[in-house]
């Protein structure tokens, strides 16, 4: 193995208090009555903002709406994001752990490209190899095109690699590429049965990714 590509929220950041404010707060703008709590807007991550912005919207979800939420959030969500925002306990000294066992690091996540790059920045610096986020017009995760360029600009193969992910798109992504991948059960996932039992390795906290990544 040569690198660990990574997912973001629920994964390397606790993101979630600032992704519901600032969707609360542009719900709001548009004078919609919706307010939603935590565990709620965390059912919504996982597929990027556009489905977020559907989910959300419920039953006055139609494209005026969508556009109009989606337009109000995002430069919200800019604004909060690194309000409460923080690392999950462990993460950067397995980081640390990792790089030190020649491991390469990347960032793979369905956050807007330039959000991902900024907050990845703000709390790990130049941990990373690459943090790639969504890109308008282009494939979301689970279709791993985007993760496939990533592989080719660094010469790296499906085999070279281990996904770590919080959720079912993750799972979903490592199947669709064909690379193992870490299931960790801290995030924002429905960790039912059937879900455990597709990732090739469970993880209940950050520092057993260790011992994955060895025995992969």
């Amino acid at each position: 193995m040569k690198a660990v590509f990574f997912d973001l929220d629920g994964t390397l950041l606790d993101t979630l208090k600032d992704i519901g404010e600032a969707l609360n707060d542009a719900l709001a703008k548009m004078g919609l009555p919706m307010r939603y709590s935590r565990e709620e807007v965390r059912s919504f991550i996982g597929r990027g903002t556009d489905i977020l912005c559907h989910k959300a919207l419920g039953h006055y979800d139609d494209e005026a709406n969508f556009h109009r939420l989606k337009e109000l959030y995002m430069p919200l969500y800019g604004q909060y994001q690194l309000l409460h925002s923080e690392p999950y306990p462990e993460m950067p000294k397995t980081l640390v752990t990792l790089k030190d066992m020649g491991l390469s690091l990347y960032v793979f996540s369905n956050k807007p490209d330039p959000l991902a790059k900024a907050i990845v920045d703000n709390f790990y610096g130049s941990t990373f190899e690459e943090v790639q986020g969504a890109l308008d017009n282009r494939p979301k995760k689970p279709d791993p095109t985007l993760l496939i360029e990533m592989l080719i600009r660094h010469g790296l193969t499906k085999e070279d690699i281990l996904y770590v992910g919080d959720s079912l798109p993750d799972i979903e992504l490592s199947e669709a590429l064909g690379c193992q991948d870490v299931l960790c059960l801290w995030g924002y996932g429905k960790y039912t049965p059937e879900l455990l039992k597709r990732a090739d390795y469970v993880i209940d906290k950050p520092l057993d990714l260790i011992k994955a990544v060895k025995a992969g």
